[in-house]
């Protein structure tokens, strides 16, 4: 595949945290498993192994290509989108830049094809980026250091379309009001069934696709919607005093999935 073939994601994210408090968030599997995976296993250096993984439903190693402390890393990806019955590989790259104890995190993602076959995947990986760097801002700036306690659950693969999922899941299932007005940084309350309703601050809002909000119940947890390829992703993190409250979400969100899609029933990763 030509350059002039490919797609890029590009995007910073300014962290209120020194660029060390950053690296070590990339770099250290005990940190990266606080705002990103739920399993990691890092080889610090070039030619390292960067393995990530959200339980049996995606699992991915890479390994380590520049690795600049403070500065740069650059890791492989492998996409879900294959060749000769190989995925392809893409890459990552992270740089950091230091500003009065600040630090400005431009991230690219590299390698995406132009097809048709290649958009989902285009689509769904930078829906995910614009998630995963508010993660890792909320994490090194509200929670630094506490271990997290997270909960994903990936609903069944359906004939329905990802917007129809999207309306069985927030309107039917949590009985929540239309999100799509909201907007990073609005306060927002809303249900998420069995008599709860979740208060807080919005990270990111994208109509029929992903909501991300912080949680105000569960010591500034995050919770987030997201379909993905036409399946519901249902995610709900939370550090120090408000980690014992998510498994609790568990059965009620399984069985809402199973009630308002068709199916098998939800798969826990």
């Amino acid at each position: 595949m030509s350059r002039s073939d490919e797609r890029t994601i590009e995007m910073t994210m300014e962290i209120d945290a020194p660029t060390g408090a950053v690296w070590r968030a990339l770099t250290d599997a005990r940190e990266l498993v606080r705002w990103f995976p739920l399993k990691a296993e890092i080889e610090p250096r070039v030619g390292g192994r960067y393995w990530m993984s959200w339980g049996d439903e995606y699992d991915g190693e890479s390994r380590i290509e520049i690795f600049e402390p403070e500065r740069r890393l650059r890791t492989t990806w492998p996409s879900m989108t294959k060749k000769e019955g190989r995925p392809i590989e893409l890459a990552v790259d992270y740089h950091l830049e230091g500003r009065e104890g600040r630090t400005a995190l431009r991230l690219v993602h590299s390698g995406f094809g132009r097809g048709a076959n290649w958009d989902d995947e285009y689509e769904g990986v930078h829906t995910g980026w614009m998630f995963e760097l508010r993660s890792l801002r909320h994490y090194l700036q509200r929670h630094p250091g506490q271990d997290r306690q997270a909960l994903f659950l990936v609903g069944p693969g359906s004939r329905l379309t990802g917007a129809e999922v999207w309306e069985r899941v927030v309107r039917d299932g949590f009985g929540t009001p239309d999100p799509r007005n909201l907007v990073e940084g609005d306060r927002y309350s809303f249900p998420v069934g069995e008599g709860t309703v979740f208060e807080g601050t919005v990270l990111d809002s994208r109509p029929s696709r992903q909501l991300a909000v912080t949680v105000d119940g569960l010591h500034d947890g995050i919770f987030r919607i997201e379909v993905f390829a036409a399946r519901p992703h249902l995610w709900l993190a939370a550090w120090g005093e408000g980690r014992d409250a998510v498994a609790r979400f568990e059965k009620p969100w399984r069985q809402m999935l199973e009630r308002v899609l068709p199916g098998e029933g939800p798969q826990e990763a």
